[in-house]
């Protein structure tokens, strides 16, 4: 995961926080992120987007929260 404009790119444990997202049926998503003991939470709704032959899961955030990144 890119850090920002820092350019420095971290994964598996050097990440300082563990993230779940949570595919509902009906469509929605609930992405829960846990660091130093405290839950954050945003949700929203998925959709799956094919762009040349690769699949890519995306999150449109029912409200503007931190959780929202990209990965590099």
């Amino acid at each position: 995961m890119s850090t920002g404009i820092s350019g420095q790119f971290l994964e598996g444990d050097d990440l300082p926080w563990t993230e779940t997202i949570v595919l509902k049926t009906d469509m929605r998503f609930v992405k829960m992120r846990f660091v130093d003991n405290q839950k954050k939470e945003g949700e929203g709704v998925f959709e799956f987007n094919e762009i040349n032959d690769e699949t890519y899961l995306i999150l449109n955030y029912d409200f503007e929260t931190d959780l929202i990144e990209s990965c590099g």
